[in-house]
């Protein structure tokens, strides 16, 4: 079983020691590859594909998923570059989805 380990920057918690390796000289945590807030999605996409900022170790992570709009949707491809979100109904105009993963 892998030991998970917090570390307190700035009070803002980080966990992991990926993440306490991804702290900057400022003391705040980057998150980049973490999550997506108000992620636009194309009018009509019934599909996106996110990419890291930089890659994780592997695709071994849950994808949790909010669209702006009321529709199925899943993730059938995940890397450690990205992964692929679809939507059973197309996107309508100014679509956002909200996205994290977890380890």
């Amino acid at each position: 079983m892998r030991k998970t380990r917090w570390l307190a920057l700035a009070g803002i918690l980080c966990l992991g020691s990926r993440m306490a390796a991804a702290a900057g000289p400022d003391r705040r945590c980057y998150v980049d590859n973490l999550r997506g807030i108000n992620v636009a999605v194309k009018e009509g996409a019934k599909e996106i594909e996110i990419r890291f900022a930089a890659p994780e170790a592997d695709a071994d992570y849950a994808v949790l998923v909010t669209p702006s709009w009321l529709t199925p949707f899943c993730a059938p491809a995940k890397t450690p570059q990205g992964f692929t979100l679809q939507f059973g109904s197309a996107a309508p105009a100014n679509a956002r989805v909200d996205w994290m993963i977890v380890r």
